[in-house]
């Protein structure tokens, strides 16, 4: 241990008041990590900052990032120090420092009651001229030099605790005031998909990145994408700022930043190797119970299909494809008693002929398949791509399943709408071949008309279904095309969330705060009413099952599987609140 000499010479030299801890895995000084817990008063800063000197110094950081590091300590362990004794909550606090991806990393720790609260300070900026002075903000000065020293500032609320972060980035002598994001060697996931279309000239005009795993996507321009095409693990961000200087022309190291962040936010870059061999059981037993089989050369499948339906895409073929669905209308009313009559037999019908399940199983897939392939040939018609297309089995259920994500590259909003618009039409103008099917067919088979009886209800629901905003389904994505607001539902919850919390004295994020007028008008609008419908998909089961639960002399199948279903939902919006409690004892807010 006689590489850090000087560090332990420190912790000797001061050991009255202080407790210390330090943690060493294996003794790599990249995994190293040290935990120092001070008396909330000055006598333990002279250790701190020896400490924090001796840390940096084994680490190799120059004598002026560790000026740097150790000025933004002390500031910070200065101004939480009087606050402390100020509102008369002197409790001890802690110092954690990490090395890890050439950056030293300091967080200091300290009790939740303490109002020290960073992200309440008003952004500052420094006087520009001497007449500025006056208008100097003495509080808020010592976050706006750690600002200027440091990468990256952080701030948590960690349950009962808060976490003040600050990351300074290795430099080579001379580089001190580089950037920090330019030594940095990013690695993009290599499980993502970029979509990028091409101009007349054969030249990059934008594209789509998209994460299958978590619904994240990110719009690029030509820039954008040549960055991330460099981030391979081999290219610093220094390498590629100057290869985009040469071929694309100047860009600025906060251009680079920015990108770099967005990325990180998505959790679409890698951190570290992923622990492949940790993870080959879990991708074995996840293909076992969720078996994808993807169509191998889907964007030519969906281009030889689109050639042979092409004549449907044009008003008149929309116009015959609602007609028909329209149409439909006519033979259920000439029925609709005939309808009753077999919805009332239901049971009774399922028993003697089980086989029907099977019969109204392989429709609905068929139907779905066309549904999401409409989708697909939608694109397609507006040249748009389509790189994957298939078959998922999730929860007893078959999937199909269509990635239309190009469509975000389409400039004109109509287009975009239309490719959401697709899917519906098709399952529209099939509901209203089933409603003729059952007009001829009434009255003549009992099993046949307890079939179509059946697809006409799923039908008829999955069209509202889809025709609901308030849902991630089809009329959402293109009220989103429409407003082009992206993630609306999960923005307008948050907001309406934010705005909740306040109440409780718990400010929002500058993320919010800086959304404009007309992104807080539909933050309201939206919110309020996709609050009110997911309440009421909540409340009425459970109105309708305890009323057959009250009534019901015996607990026939429908209502023990109204139990279940209810307990169901009583386990998932107990984990909904679970979750929502934690992010609200567990928030960070970037300085």
């Amino acid at each position: 241990m006689s590489q850090y000499g000087d560090l332990w010479e420190a912790i000797r030299k001061n050991r009255e008041g202080i407790y210390i801890f330090l943690l060493y895995n294996k003794g790599y000084m990249n995994t190293e990590k040290g935990r120092l817990v001070f008396s909330c008063d000055k006598k333990g800063l002279v250790l701190l900052e020896d400490t924090v000197r001796s840390y940096c110094k084994t680490l190799d950081f120059g004598q002026d990032l560790r000026a740097m590091i150790i000025g933004s300590v002390l500031e910070a362990c200065e101004e939480l120090i009087r606050i402390s004794e100020e509102k008369g909550r002197v409790k001890d606090f802690e110092v954690s420092l990490d090395y890890k991806d050439k950056a030293i990393k300091i967080q200091i720790i300290y009790d939740g009651k303490i109002p020290f609260d960073p992200q309440d300070l008003e952004a500052y900026k420094g006087p520009l001229f001497q007449e500025d002075m006056e208008d100097l903000s003495l509080e808020a000065l010592w976050l706006h030099l750690i600002k200027k020293r440091m990468d990256i500032c952080v701030f948590r609320v960690a349950g009962a605790k808060k976490i003040l972060e600050m990351v300074k980035y290795q430099r080579a002598k001379g580089q001190e005031k580089q950037a920090w994001i330019m030594g940095i060697t990013p690695l993009l996931r290599d499980d993502l998909q970029l979509d990028i279309k091409y101009d007349k000239h054969k030249k990059v005009e934008n594209a789509v990145l998209s994460d299958e795993k978590t619904g994240n996507v990110l719009k690029l321009d030509a820039s954008g994408v040549f960055i991330i095409q460099k981030m391979d693990g081999k290219h610093t961000f220094n390498d590629i700022y100057f290869e985009h200087i040469d071929k694309l022309g100047l860009i600025s190291p906060e251009q680079l930043q920015l990108i770099y962040e967005k990325l990180l936010e998505s959790k679409m870059i890698e951190t570290r190797k992923r622990k492949r061999k940790e993870n080959i059981f879990k991708r074995i037993l996840k293909n076992l119970i969720s078996p994808d089989f993807s169509i191998p050369y889907a964007n030519e499948v969906v281009s030889f299909v689109y050639k042979r339906f092409k004549f449907l895409f044009n008003p008149w073929g929309v116009g015959v494809l609602v007609l028909i669905g329209v149409s439909g209308f006519w033979p259920f009313i000439q029925n609709e008693a005939r309808f009753r009559v077999v919805l009332n037999q239901w049971g009774r019908i399922f028993t003697e002929y089980p086989i029907a399940i099977l019969y109204i199983y392989v429709i609905m897939l068929g139907t779905v398949v066309l549904h999401e392939l409409a989708h697909g040939l939608t694109c397609k018609h507006y040249d748009g791509r389509v790189d994957k297309m298939g078959i998922m089995f999730y929860l007893a259920m078959f999937i199909f399943y269509c990635d239309t994500t190009s469509s975000w590259n389409f400039k004109k909003k109509s287009e975009k709408v239309m490719v959401s618009l697709g899917g519906p039409i098709i399952s529209f103008a099939i509901l209203g071949v089933i409603c003729w099917v059952f007009g001829l067919m009434a009255g003549t088979n009992v099993f046949l008309e307890t079939v179509l009886v059946t697809l006409i209800i799923l039908e008829a629901f999955g069209l509202v279904m889809n025709f609901n905003p308030f849902i991630r389904m089809d009329a959402y994505y293109m009220l989103m095309d429409y407003l082009e607001f992206p993630n609306l539902r999960a923005r307008s919850f948050d907001y309406l969330e934010e705005q909740f919390l306040r109440l409780f004295g718990i400010k929002p994020r500058k993320e919010t705060l800086k959304s404009t007028k007309r992104d807080k008008i539909i933050f309201w609008i939206y919110g309020i009413l996709g609050a009110l419908v997911s309440l009421f998909f909540v409340v009425w089961p459970l109105y309708r099952y305890g009323r057959i639960l009250i009534y019901s002399e015996n607990l026939s199948g429908m209502a023990i599987f109204g139990m279940v279903m209810i307990a169901l939902i009583l386990i998932n919006l107990s984990r909904q609140t679970f979750s929502k409690v934690k992010a609200v004892r567990y928030r960070e807010y970037k300085l």
